[in-house]
Formats: C-alpha cells, structure tokens, sequence
C-alpha cells in the first residue's frame, strides 16, 4: 500500500471570463423578463402643460390606423404620467373643446375609426381659438396626414401662426403610401379609371371589381408609380361592365382606393333607327347625327345595319334600354306588337318628330296630336321664333340650364287635352309642348315635337340637347322602374331623397349598420361630407353614389417649407419591445458559452447543438407567455377587465361624441360620489365602454345616452348586448331629448334611432314607472326621475300582477328579476354632473326646487334597485314575518 503513490486530485475550475460570460447571460435574461422598451426621441415636447391632441380620421389615415392610435395612445399615457390635462378634437367631428378624463380620452380613442372623407378643416379653427383663450400655457399637438385637401395648408399655416399664442405645437404626420382611383367613366369599350399614387414606387396591386353581392367579375394585377396619373381599361362585355358595383385595389385598405358604379355610371344600351331617306353622304344633315354625338360618350349605340329587312325586330333584338326612332312611322303590326312588349316590360320608347310624323300619326306617341304642323317665323307666318321655358321641378330636365339662343322654327302641336300639363316635360315660352312623355305598362314613351336634326330648330346643335340625353338615358330600365301604384310623375320629382343604402368607412368597407346620414337629390355633385360619406344613396329603383374622391376634389402634398414647426414622423416617440434584440443576444452567448465549455472540455458539435436547442425551446416559450401575457393586458391602466374585477363601477356607452361622452363621465363619477358618500356601496370611478370590444359581464349597470349619429350595432354586437341582459344586467337608455319632443308633435332622432334597435335588441314591453314601482323606494320615496329635464317620461319592464280583491292588499310592484332596460328622456347624466363646489356643472331647467339633489337621488334609486332588486318589497310582509319566526 506504501509502495502506491498518492495522486491529489484537483476540482476543474472555470476560468473566470466563464463566470462573466454567464453572469452577464443571467443579467440579459432578468432583463429581458422585465420587458424592456426603447423609446426613441423626437423634437422636445413639454408634457406637463395642458394639452389638446388633434386627431386626423379621415381616409388617408386608414392606411396606417393601428400605428395612428397607438401614438396618441403613448401621448395620453405620458400626460396622464406627468398629471397634465388633456383634451381631443377629432377633425371630423368639429365641437367645442373641454379638458376630459385621460381613461375617457383613451376610451374614445379606441372607439374611433377612419371616415370615408377628408376632413374639412376650415370647420375647426373656431373652435381652437375658442379653447386657446380661455385656457393659458397649453401645447398643440396635431396628428396629421401627408396629404389633404386643398386647404390642409391653409390649416397648418393658421397652427403655425398658434406658435406664438401656446406654449408648444407639434405636427406628426404618416409615411403611407397614398392611392387614389377617380372619374370613373364607362365607355363603349371599356370601364377607364384614373389611377394616383403618392410616395409610391413600383408596387404591385390586385385591382378587383365586383357585384353588388360580392362576387368577383374581375382581377388584374397593376403595377404603380408615385407622381403618375394613369389610365386603367377594363375590358370586359358590356352586360358584366353593368353588373360591377365595386372597384378597389385588395392590397390598399383605404376609402381612396375603391370606386362605387351606380345607375349613371352603367352603359345603357341605345337602339337608333332613322328615316330610311337620311343621305349618309352628307352626316350632317342626318336625322340621326346629332342623336349619335350627344349620346357617344355614354351609351352603346346599335345602328340598323344596311339590307336588314326587320330593323325594329333586329335592335330589339340586342335587349337595348331605350329604342330611339327618328321620324319613323310604324306601320307594321309586328313593329307595334314588339314595341308594346318592349315598352310594356320597362323600356324607353323616344322618338323625334318630323315632316312624315306630322302627316301619318300612329298610338304610340304620349300623346293627341294635330295633323299639321307649327311654323313660327318666315315670310308667311304671324310669329316669332321662339325660346324653351324654364324646366318645371317635376321635370327630369328640372334645374339645367336653359341657352336663349335655342330657338324653335316648327313644332308639331299637341291637343289640349285634360292632363296634358302633366305629361309635358318641357315647353316653349307660350306654353306649347315641346317633349311629352307617358307610362305604358312599365315603361316610358317620350315625344319630342321638332326634329333630330336642325331643320326646325337648332336645339339638336346645343349643349342643352347633350344634357338632355344624358338626362334620359339615365332613366333607363337598369336604373329606373316604375311602380304599378306609382306615376312617373312623382317617381322623378327632385323632391324625393335618395336616403343612404350602403356607407364605406375610411378603411373602403361598407359599414354593417347605417348611421344616420342625410338623404341626397339627384343632382348632387359634391365630395363627401361629414353628413354625406361616401357611399351608396337611393331605393330599389334608383341608385347615386357618393365616391370617396369627389369629382372636382384636388389632393395636395402638406407644405412642410411653409411653416417653422417641425414635421415627426407617426412613429417618433413610440415604444419600441427590445425582448426580441435581447432573444438573440441571449442565444449567441449561449451558444458561445457552450463552444466554450466543450473546449475546456472535449468539444462535441451534437451537446452543443442540443445544449442551444434547449435554451432556445425554454426562452420561445417564454416570449410565448410574455406575448400573450402583453395582449391580454398591454397596459395596467388599459386592463378595465381586471380593474373592474376587483372593484364595482359603473360604466357608460362611449358614443365617439367627446361632448356626450365627457357629460356621461362626468355625471357617473359624481353619482358615484354620491353612492359611496350616502350608501354601503362603495363603487369606484365610472369607466366608459366601447361596444363590440369591452366585456359588459363586469358592470351590473350601463348608462347609455343615445346619439342618432351614430351608427347601429353590429349583430355581433347586439348578440352581446342580450347576453348581458339576460344574465341580470340593466341599460338605461336616455334619449336627452325631453324637451324637443314636447316642442315638436312627432318622434325625435333619438327616438327613432331607439326604436331601430329595438327592432333588433329583445327589449321586453315596457310601461311608464308606476307610483308604487320598488324603484321609487329602494333609498328615497321619490315620484318620478328627473334629470337636467323634469317633463320626460320613464319607461320600465311591464309586471303583471293577478287582480287583488282588496286595493290594500295590492303588493308593491316588483319581481325577483330586476327591469333589464330603463328608458328615460330627461338627460339624467348632465344632472348628475357637479363642479368642484358641489353645484350642477351644466344648466338645468330650473323649474323644480332642489333639481339637482333630486337627480341624485333618482340616481341613487336606480343604481340600488339594480343591486338590491326587490328587497323593499318584502317590508311589506315584516307582520307575516315575525309570526313565522315566532312560531
């Protein structure tokens, strides 16, 4: 044993650059566990001032929307972090300015999505200077777009000019890309579009047309280029042209990128067949010719070819919308059988009198006409040429303008029969007819009573002749049809509006819901406005379209060189998640630190493999978990889910109107006061809910002003909306409109907008609150609910009760469930709302005492009767009580 020599065996030791290497790995790992973000800095803003953010929505910032909200999201949260107040002016909803909530704030940020037009910013310079004087040391902060209208450097010029008035100004503008489509024009040949770009260059697009179903008709890759204004064809068969109803490039989600095709922007097919004595030598003198160029541009036009035998049968034939015949007498039983059949199922039946008209007049004319004709002026005549009368407002022509050098040498007279007047669309200035028109079955004939050449007037020769066959043609069957019970006459009335049938949003996609839009005439031709968008308007019969790019609008470049602020780009100051560079960091010293070790070692390429396949498998799945951590609840003060969760609010509807929104806000976090001041519950403050997005479960109440503006719910909405009802919920809707409709004998727009969605929502029958209602004793003995209104009514659930023998005997109303609607008129939100000194922030109508301590307590009454249900009801039954106990 002595003679074995003892070897002392050492420990391996790490060099200590190992320890670093992992002690800095464990430091990067601890880090990036907190989520680290990088901020980058822009032009200084001082965010301890008051602040109004002005926010663009129109549809050049659909293009970068999410990016929009989430930097005035990061604005919010650091005047929120530095105690500064903040207010918003959303551009197209122009309204007087007031310092809000900055959980309000964020609210109608997140409820608010891009309008299919741009905003008109000559609308909000008042309201700015109003908000500037009555509030000192206050920075500006616009988000703006890149381009606009033509007055958007008119706009930026005047907050410019603000610098020297507010403590700071700030412009943030996007870097999308912008794509127009425009003038769209429906040719013989094909559909051409115009096509801009801005900050654009050679990017592919799929440009898709499609019905009014949906369904593709056709697809067509396109290249574009910024600063180029081009053309596009689509070239497909008239038939398919007429059925497209949408153009839009896929790839581009933006209202400026799609086009709307209603009925005047469809090709209608137009047969023309004339005298058969016209000399094609000498066009000029054709009675087609001037038919044939007024109608060029925007009809498909079908000649008679030479030799046809049947050339009534032949153009009818070729399914057109009008059959224009020039001085043409029918004689052909067959003739007169196909055009009955064709006018009978809608058609348009036009005809030009003329020297053989005159002579040999057959049925189908509007009307009785004389055997001779009407020679005004010449050698042998008493008079005078004479000039067309100004249109009548139940004329198609109502409201083109009329050239007095038109005159009129010769017409063909009509009998003075009884209802002539209201077959005459235009007449002369001695109240002679000019053109005449009659239903027939479901179609039209129009007469005019002079030729369609310029041999009795030289009406043909006029720009008003144009305009009159753009004007018929639009009346063609694929765009008009007459009702059995309907005449023509108050079918084309320009008194009748063409109410909103589909409406785009900013982003090109129609809107599941309609807002309360005005309705249009015919004649509108202006771009789209905050009370027009863009969109489809019209009935059944007749369809106008609003486009996103009106016709005469001019999209100009935001002037940077013209102002001394600073332009920053949307993405200036947001947060930028380094767990990802902090992932990768991590990974390469793993994997250096595995080389390592198997060097010191024995290296082996398979243990450092699965040595870094480890490590990278464990940090994925927690950047998973961060990740989805980050999207459950992105921000602490975001979270209302887990807020609420833990503490009971109230909450109101979020109506995008920063008025109404900031009343209802208001109103709740003084109601809540009140409630924690005067009762054992102990709500915190009230939270404002956006529909569709919010979770309804966590608030047992919902207060809910109505804004007719807005637009409906969406089915998925209203599914959500009925849950929460049927699981013991309670939404007091409040019109506001108490007084307007004690003014005016007819429903208000709140009241219509309601009843819309009761159509939809399963509210339960309601009834006026009875006297002996529980709710008018669950705190107070009140009688009624006012608010900032006294004379409205409120409506709760119907109850019925089996008729007690005895009135004393009667119970108090009430059931185990709670009403799950209220309705109220009388504004209970602006009520409720107090200043800083304990009186009513808005002005009542202060025609009762103590108005607003009443509506307090009808608050109160209403809050404790949702959470306590009928328990006031059983003190009825405290005598029957007590003897039960005592047995």
């Amino acid at each position: 044993m002595q003679s074995i020599a003892s070897v002392e065996s050492k420990p391996f030791r790490s060099p200590w650059w190992v320890l670093l290497l992992r002690m800095l790995i464990a430091a990067l790992i601890i880090t990036a566990m907190a989520g680290p973000q990088w901020r980058p800095n822009g032009a200084s803003t001082d965010y301890s001032n008051k602040t109004l953010i002005i926010v663009d929505d129109g549809w050049a910032a659909a293009s970068d929307w999410d990016l929009r909200i989430k930097k005035v999201e990061s604005l919010i949260h650091e005047l929120r972090n530095n105690n500064a107040p903040v207010a918003l002016l959303i551009s197209n909803e122009p309204k007087n300015i007031a310092l809000i909530d900055h959980n309000n704030a964020l609210d109608i940020i997140r409820s608010l999505k891009p309008k299919s037009y741009i905003p008109n910013y000559s609308e909000l310079k008042d309201f700015i200077t109003k908000f500037i004087r009555e509030n000192k040391n206050i920075n500006i902060i616009w988000i703006s777009e890149k381009y606009g209208h033509a007055d958007i450097n008119d706009f930026i010029n005047f907050i410019s000019d603000l610098k020297n008035k507010v403590s700071n100004v700030s412009i943030f503008i996007n870097s999308s890309p912008i794509i127009t489509l425009s003038n769209p024009i429906n040719s013989q040949k094909s559909l051409n579009l115009k096509i801009n770009a801005y900050d654009l260059k050679n990017q592919l697009y799929s440009l898709i047309a499609s019905d009014q179903s949906g369904h593709c008709l056709y697809k067509n890759d396109i290249t574009i280029n910024s600063g180029q204004s081009e053309n596009i064809d689509i070239d497909l068969p008239l038939e398919i042209r007429n059925q497209i109803s949408v153009v839009k490039l896929a790839d581009h989600h933006s209202a400026s990128s799609v086009i709307l095709l209603d009925d005047n922007t469809h090709l209608k097919r137009v047969g023309l067949y004339g005298s058969i004595k016209d000399d094609q030598s000498q066009p000029l003198l054709s009675s087609l010719y001037y038919i044939d160029k007024a109608l060029s541009k925007i009809a498909s036009i079908s000649h008679v070819r030479s030799g046809n035998n049947d050339p009534i049968k032949s153009l009818l034939d070729e399914k057109p919308s009008i059959l224009i015949l020039s001085d043409l007498l029918l004689s052909s039983e067959e003739d007169k059988k196909n055009i009955e059949n064709f006018v009978d199922n809608g058609g348009i039946l036009l005809r030009f009198a003329g020297p053989l008209t005159a002579k040999n007049i057959d049925d189908y004319v509007p009307v009785r006409l004389r055997h001779t004709g009407r020679v005004l002026g010449g050698a042998l005549s008493w008079q005078t040429p004479k000039s067309i009368k100004d249109f009548d407002r139940t004329s198609p022509f109502f409201q083109l303008p009329i050239s007095y050098d038109v005159i009129i040498n010769k017409q063909i007279l009509a009998e003075p029969d009884a209802g002539l007047n209201f077959k005459t669309w235009a007449s002369l200035d001695d109240g002679t007819p000019l053109i005449t028109a009659n239903k027939l079955g479901r179609g039209l004939i129009i007469l005019f009573h002079i030729t369609a050449d310029n041999s009795w007037s030289n009406l043909p020769m006029s720009g008003l002749f144009v305009s009159m066959m753009e004007r018929i043609v639009a009346l063609a069957p694929e765009t008009f049809s007459v009702k059995e019970d309907e005449t023509y006459k108050e079918r084309n009335s320009q008194q009748i509006a063409m109410k909103p049938i589909k409406l785009l949003d900013g982003f090109g996609n129609f809107m599941d819901e309609i807002p309360n839009s005005a309705s249009i005439s015919d004649n509108f031709t202006i771009s789209p406005t905050r009370v027009n968008p863009a969109g489809f308007y019209g009935d059944a019969f007749y369809k106008r379209a609003i486009q996103p790019i009106g016709p005469m609008e001019r999209i100009e470049h935001i002037n940077v060189l013209s102002n001394s602020i600073p332009i920053q780009s949307l993405s200036t100051g947001i947060e930028i998640d380094l767990r990802g560079y902090f992932l990768i960091i991590i990974l390469i010293l793993f994997l250096l630190d595995g080389v390592v070790s198997q060097g010191i070692k024995k290296f082996s390429i398979k243990n450092a493999i699965i040595h870094s396949m480890i490590i990278i498998l464990a940090l994925s799945i927690f950047s998973l978990q961060s990740d989805a951590k980050a999207a459950e609840s992105k921000d602490f003060f975001n979270s209302k889910e887990v807020e609420s969760a833990l503490k009971s609010r109230l909450a109101y509807v979020v109506t995008g109107n920063t008025n109404i929104d900031q009343v209802s806000h208001l109103g709740l976090l003084s109601l809540s006061q009140a409630l924690r001041q005067r009762t054992s519950y102990a709500p915190g403050d009230p939270v404002g809910i956006v529909l569709g997005q919010d979770d309804l479960s966590f608030y047992p109440i919902i207060y809910w002003p109505i804004d007719p503006i807005t637009a409906q719910p969406s089915s998925t909405t209203i599914q959500a909306l009925s849950n929460y009802l049927n699981h013991g919920g309670t939404i007091i809707f409040d019109t506001r409109d108490a007084n307007n409709h004690l003014m005016e004998n007819k429903q208000s727009a709140e009241q219509v907008w309601l009843g819309q969605l009761s159509q939809k929502l399963p509210i339960p029958e309601l009834e006026p609150v009875p006297r002996d209602h529980v709710i008018t004793k669950t705190f107070y003995l009140l009688t009624d609910f006012i608010g900032r209104y006294h004379n409205g009514q409120t409506w709760v659930e119907t109850q019925t009760y089996p008729e007690a023998s005895n009135q004393n005997e009667r119970p108090i109303r009430a059931s185990d469930s709670v009403s799950s609607v209220i309705v109220t008129s009388n504004d209970l939100a602006a009520a409720w709302a107090e200043d800083d000194f304990g009186q009513p922030r808005y002005s009542l109508s202060a025609t009762r005492k103590n108005q607003h301590e009443m509506a307090i307590r009808g608050g109160i009454n209403l809050v404790m009767y949702t959470l306590t249900g009928n328990y006031k009801s059983d003190q009825v039954h405290v005598r029957d009580l007590l003897e039960r106990l005592a047995r």
